[in-house]
């Protein structure tokens, strides 16, 4: 049988005369026949294993056995590639880093069949299984010849291979030892092959430091840069396979100085990698043929160099962040450690997850030093037992059974054996994805419901007390697991939108439940301080001891009812929100009139989870349905609502900053995880601009319900209707007004939110897309509607990193009808070079790249540049200019091409990029170009009218690129740059006093943060014009009279002084040259919160 797109030929078969073949066509068709439809044929001996085999013989893409028409065993299971042959040191530069591109593949999850098992070279030293080390040459299973491997394979790459072999063991002994998903998140399998774990790691070594060595005595004949990449890699190399072989000994050493070593050799291997040549014949997907699997061959996977090394990195950085999770400093505090080093974006590789679960728990202790049953303890005494004799019982040291104490212990022992081992993998679940995550936590909230039913506890003077402090402890876990899920819920985009109105207020409701345990909890906690502070009073011997431990309990329970306030007024708020656009179908929904489904079925299967729970019981579906939609309450009421709880939601998160993310005793002052916190942190702070957002979001549906109401109360009364929200056209061109206005006004962190929910409402109108029907105009109009906001958000996505969906899909371009190459007009040019950089901003996307590559910069720059040369003669000459609007049009368009030219040339700028010195300096020339023509086109734009140069955006990209350009030139600055300062300097003094010298407090939010620019020009003014006066008493001065080279393409005609008059260079303050700490460097550091966004920087003006 052959497959369907293959022609069956007519062949010769030469047949034996004992065989007699018997044709069975008709037979079998016969029997068919009488078959009913539908009938099954059932073969005991003809088993679905069989069947499903029989379907995928002789399919080429199910039969790793099948051979195509024309090719023999030989050509299917070998590669014609000589092992033995010489290869250039290129050739072998270049199968090392194609070797390390496989290796990190793998180590993202495609199974080694598809990576590494593709080497030819690591193929013949793995197979057969080499009994000794010597066994492992590229020499085997060929006939005997007298040809001898050349000694660059056999020593410097035999040894590079083998050491990533023993990598690569280490890493899968350390994976499959512990939790994780098969082919979800890392694929084990090893098809029959042996990673070398039977040889000792020394062995490796050996062999690399006798490659390295034979590199330096042969740096002559291999070229000296050669030589150096090779020796750069072999150490990599070296102090990887000694990382890797550490694993859990870095308990004990505390030491990642491997890994630092690694980190310190990427940036070489990057730079070098130009110098390696391919050789993809050393590489075939035929080897698969010859593995032991049972899935048929796949396509080799091929990843970038950039991708590898950047996976590479993370690797080795978080494996150095990994230290900081050792310092065991209490549960809290290392589950704020996991939780944060975890939740990385992206998430740390499986490798580094398999580890911290090692380091967790190994061999029933916590950290390689703390026993699972202290650690169990230390959570119960930081939350419900402070200085308890609960915790302090212990039957060894008790022997007699009816002994108050060892009856305390016995129960305290059995508690421990049943829940020392959920407890411990609520941290161990942070280890997995975010979606088994979810599902882990919501197997623990089912293990946790156990200890519901605790009796009393009977004290030793038979007294009773009511505080349960293990039921508490454990529904306080029961409600951060159910917390947990429901938050995941909305990261993973689990719920449908119109669920997400009820979600929130569950989320809302589980937060109360909790705080309400919180609030039992610390009553006894308060209590128990109270009737320590008799003790205290008199000076017993444990009373200061045990009243720091319930001072710290008490400092534990306010953190987390400020944490939990704060989660729970942003779930009120958003759930407001929701049931507002819910209310007047502006949420879209994902159900339909004709669907089976309903609301109560889908909460019935929302909630199946946890039926099983009996605390908190689950809120029945009539409550939840009356309270998520919020019945009876006016749209007054729930907006009211939802600004209150924003605002208590703001102050929630900022104390929760304030508070730090680790509990420290009195004597710590610094941050036992330094590196991680600063995650932790700006988690937070992401939070907060969240809430600023979803605060300008609550304040739109405010104002538009009071201007329907306005509306309806100038009419006749009518029946009450629901209010239109729906988007239009024109309601988006008032939003982008306003949002112009408010960044006008240097109120930028309303305009950036603003503007986020104008371009999802042009998503909702579908403006992104074209869409046909639509009348030629209005086509016309949406398209415009669509690059004007297009254009204010490229701004944010360019100067903030924000992520943008406007560079997914965009409408055409609005040309006019009689546009052509050469008289193209402003918009017209402007939106084509727009496209041009939301081009640029998804490949960085898609690629995961953190910065344009060479050759993008170039393709990039030339196609702004032919844009630019096909505008119209008044915007790329000034002589053709006749109208002030014409000179506006060109100067903007100068300041924004040169903008986003200098802006894909910063990477040269970084010392720490991946560029060769030639290509660096040609980038690094254009970048300053650039700059510099931005900062001219401004002050053009000032001279030529004073209202013009007050747009926002041109003002921030203006003053960005002064303090970036004065950055790269501050210790040879050129006369050019110097008096780009100074006029730049009077543009914005003009702006400031341009209302008098009004009073500081009465100036405008614009002026304020203007004034601080200009502060900050000053203060660069005064330190260069200190360190050049220094300079000439140093030495003799050399002023050079030509002006840096302009790139031909970006050079744009400038007025001359007399056609718009020169320009006054106010002289700067006296006090700013006798700054206390004058160094340019230092200066630039301390104003650099002017170059951010006003509003959204680390000071004000």
């Amino acid at each position: 049988m052959l497959p369907n797109n293959e022609i069956r030929s007519p062949t010769m078969r030469v047949v034996p005369q004992s065989v007699a073949p018997r044709d069975i066509t008709i037979d079998f068709t016969t029997a068919a026949a009488k078959l009913r439809t539908g009938q099954l044929v059932k073969d005991e001996y003809f088993t679905l294993f069989e069947a499903v085999g029989a379907l995928e013989i002789m399919d080429s893409k199910m039969d790793s056995g099948y051979l195509g028409p024309g090719e023999n065993s030989a050509q299917a299971l070998e590669d014609d590639y000589d092992m033995m042959r010489e290869l250039a040191p290129e050739e072998v530069l270049g199968i090392m880093d194609e070797l390390l591109c496989h290796e990190m593949a793998w180590h993202m999850g495609h199974p080694l069949s598809q990576t590494l098992f593709t080497s030819l070279y690591l193929d013949r030293l793995l197979w057969p299984v080499p009994e000794t080390l010597e066994n492992t040459h590229f020499g085997r299973g060929q006939l005997q010849s007298n040809k001898e491997v050349p000694d660059l394979v056999h020593i410097v790459l035999r040894a590079y291979c083998l050491a990533l072999v023993k990598s690569c063991d280490f890493v899968h002994a350390r994976v499959t030892t512990e939790y994780y998903f098969e082919e979800e998140d890392f694929v084990t399998q090893l098809y029959n092959r042996t990673l070398l774990s039977q040889f000792d790691p020394k062995h490796f070594h050996s062999l690399l430091d006798r490659a390295i060595r034979w590199i330096d005595e042969q740096t002559g004949i291999l070229g000296e840069k050669v030589a150096e990449a090779m020796r750069a890699r072999l150490l990599f190399r070296r102090d990887f396979l000694s990382g890797m072989e550490q694993d859990l000994e870095v308990i004990d050493t505390r030491s990642a100085a491997q890994f630092l070593s690694c980190l310190s050799h990427l940036d070489f291997l990057s730079k070098s990698a130009v110098l390696g040549i391919r050789v993809p014949e050393a590489f075939s997907w035929k080897i698969q043929r010859r593995l032991a699997s049972t899935v048929p061959p796949r396509p080799m996977v091929n990843i970038s160099f950039e991708d590898a090394l950047a996976h590479l990195r993370r690797l080795c950085q978080d494996a150095v962040d990994l230290l900081e999770i050792l310092d065991y400093k209490g549960p809290y505090n290392l589950k704020v450690v996991i939780w944060a080093l975890l939740s990385r974006k992206p998430q740390p590789s499986v490798y580094i997850r398999s580890l911290v679960q090692s380091l967790i728990v190994s061999n029933r202790t916590i950290l390689g030093t703390v026993p699972v049953k202290q650690f169990l303890y230390d959570e119960l005494e930081q939350i419900v037992l402070p200085s308890s004799i609960l915790l302090q019982a212990s039957a060894d040291e008790i022997e007699v059974p009816s002994d108050p104490r060892f009856q305390i212990a016995q129960h305290m022992d059995v508690f421990t054996k049943r829940f020392s081992q959920p407890f411990v993998d609520t941290f161990r679940s942070a280890c997995l994805n975010r979606c088994r995550i979810r599902r882990t936590a919501e197997d623990l909230d089912e293990q946790l419901r156990a200890l519901s039913n605790e009796p009393p506890l009977k004290l030793a003077n038979g007294d009773t007390t009511y505080s349960y402090p293990l039921s508490s402890w454990a529904y306080h876990h029961k409600l951060s697991q159910f917390r947990l899920i429901l938050q995941l819920g909305f990261e993973l985009s689990i719920y449908a939108p119109e669920e997400l109105p009820g979600m929130y207020w569950y989320l809302s409701h589980i937060c109360s439940t909790h705080l309400g345990h919180i609030d039992r909890i610390r009553t006894f906690t308060v209590a128990a301080t109270k009737r320590n502070l008799t003790d205290l009073a008199a000076k017993k011997r444990d009373a200061f001891e045990r009243h720091s431990v319930l001072q710290r309990s008490i400092r534990l329970l306010e953190r987390l009812t400020t944490q939990i306030i704060a989660v729970d007024a942003f779930a009120i708020s958003l759930h407001a929100l929701y049931v507002l656009l819910a209310r007047h179908r502006i949420l879209p929904t994902t159900s339909s009139a004709q669907a089976y489904s309903s609301d109560r079925l889908r909460y019935e299967i929302r909630m199946k989870p946890f039926l099983q729970i009996t605390l908190p019981e689950l809120v029945p579906y009539d409550e939840y349905h009356r309270e998520a939609l919020l019945e009876g309450d006016s749209d007054d009421i729930v907006i009211e609502r939802a600004t209150k709880a924003i605002s208590e939601a703001r102050k929630a998160w900022e104390a929760t900053l304030a508070n730090g993310a680790f509990i420290l005793d009195s004597d710590e002052k610094e941050s036992p995880a330094p590196a991680i916190e600063e995650d932790w942190k700006r988690d937070i702070k992401d939070t907060m601009r969240a809430c600023i957002g979803a605060s300008i979001a609550i304040e739109t549906v405010k104002k538009a319900l009071k201007a329907q109401a306005g509306s309806k109360d100038c009419e006749e009364p009518q029946p009450p209707q629901s209010v239109n929200l729906r988007p239009t056209v024109e309601i988006i061109q008032i939003l982008l007004v306003i949002g112009s206005v408010l960044s006008y006004n240097m109120n930028a962190g309303a305009s950036y939110t603003l503007l986020g929910m104008t371009e999802r409402m042009c998503m909702v109108l579908g403006l992104h897309v074209e869409t046909s029907g639509y009348p030629r105009a209005v086509q016309a109009a949406r398209r415009r509607v669509w690059w004007a906001m297009a254009f204010q958000n490229s701004h944010f996505s360019l100067a903030y990193d924000r992520p943008s969906i406007t560079m997914i899909s965009q409408p055409e371009i609005p040309y006019d009808p009689k546009s052509m190459p050469g008289h193209r007009g402003y918009f017209e040019t402007l939106c084509r070079i727009i496209s041009v950089i939301l081009e640029m901003l998804r490949g960085l996307m898609f690629t995961h790249h953190s910065h344009l590559r060479y050759h993008e910069i170039r393709d990039y720059k030339h196609r702004i540049e032919r844009i630019l040369a096909e505008a119209a003669p008044h915007l790329r000459f000034e002589d053709r200019c006749t109208t002030l609007a014409e000179h506006i049009e060109r100067t903007e368009l100068r300041l924004h091409s040169s903008y986003f030219i200098s802006l894909m040339c910063r990477v040269s700028l970084d010392p720490d990029a991946h560029l060769d010195d030639q290509r660096r300096e040609i980038i690094k020339e254009d970048c300053l170009t650039n700059l510099s023509n931005t900062i001219e086109a401004f002050i053009e734009l000032h001279s030529i009218n004073t209202h013009a140069s007050r747009t926002w955006i041109s003002l921030q990209r203006t003053i960005a690129s002064a303090f970036l350009l004065v950055a790269n030139n501050n210790e040879r600055l050129h006369p050019h740059t110097w008096d780009l300062i100074q006029k730049l300097e009077a543009v914005l003094s003009d702006h400031v006093h341009g209302d008098g010298e009004a009073d500081r407090n009465n100036r405008t939010d614009s002026a304020k943060h203007l004034a601080s620019s200009l502060r900050a020009l000053r203060e660069v003014s005064a330190a260069f014009r200190a360190h050049s006066q220094k300079q000439k008493k140093l030495s003799v001065p050399q002023t050079a009279t030509t002006t840096p080279s302009l790139s031909p393409a970006t050079v744009f005609t400038t007025p001359s002084p007399a056609a718009f008059g020169p320009v006054p260079v106010p002289h700067p303050p006296t006090h700013s040259a006798s700054s206390q700490d004058g160094h340019i460097d230092n200066i630039l550091n301390r104003v650099s919160n002017v170059m951010l966004f006003p509003n959204m920087g680390t000071g004000s003006a």
